[in-house]
């Protein structure tokens, strides 16, 4: 909590810092007001800040056998800060991009978090965060950004796509699976994974 109203307060003016803070990172308490008792939420949208949040891990993974009962008590208290964060997300259309950061080694649980997601956000909001806000983020470095345009469909962009067995705006428990339903990936215009046609069902791109 601190490190996120320390980053509030800097977008603020309140704290000098080094360059403009662009990226609030791993959010799951933030309540929206900061040091000053000005509404940082409202700060962070006018300064076109982001603020990045994990869903499945911290709505899951606390349940384990590896938690105590006092480490899930406090779980809890977590969904329900990272609930209230997603309601201001959403009512002030704040760019959250998707899940960046992983714990316990969980990263093979990645595409679990377009599931979770979609218990907050329309299937397509869903898909935007993972793909063109994504681009969007990381071209927020400038100079330090080494992989061009991306996450988007555009001429001259780099071509990376993923075409699925299914229709994932209808049904986001598609991109759970992608061993059986990521039909190809093509990175860079190139096709680097091809898996035979299938005709029992639509295949969609994103």
């Amino acid at each position: 909590m601190r490190r996120i109203l320390v980053a509030v307060a800097c977008l603020a003016g309140m704290l000098p810092c080094h360059g403009q803070v662009v990226l609030i990172e791993d959010v799951r308490l933030f309540d929206g007001v900061n040091a000053d008792l000005r509404h940082g939420h409202v700060l962070v949208k006018e300064k076109g800040a982001v603020i990045s949040t994990q869903l499945y891990i911290f709505r899951n993974l606390l349940d384990g056998e590896h938690m105590t009962d006092f480490q899930k008590e406090k779980g809890q208290l977590v969904r329900a800060g990272q609930e209230n964060l997603i309601r201001l997300l959403k009512k002030y259309d704040i760019t959250t991009g998707f899940s960046t950061d992983f714990i316990f080694g969980e990263y093979q649980a990645l595409p679990l978090e377009f599931v979770e997601r979609a218990g907050f956000w329309s299937n397509a909001e869903v898909l935007r965060q993972a793909t063109a806000e994504g681009g969007e983020i990381i071209r927020m470095a400038g100079k330090l950004n080494r992989y061009g345009n991306f996450g988007e469909i555009r001429e001259g962009w780099v071509a990376d796509l993923l075409l699925h067995n299914g229709e994932v705006l209808d049904d986001l428990s598609v991109l759970a699976d992608p061993e059986t339903n990521l039909a190809l990936i093509m990175q860079g215009g190139k096709i680097v994974k091809r898996q035979p046609w299938r005709r029992h069902g639509p295949a969609s791109g994103w």
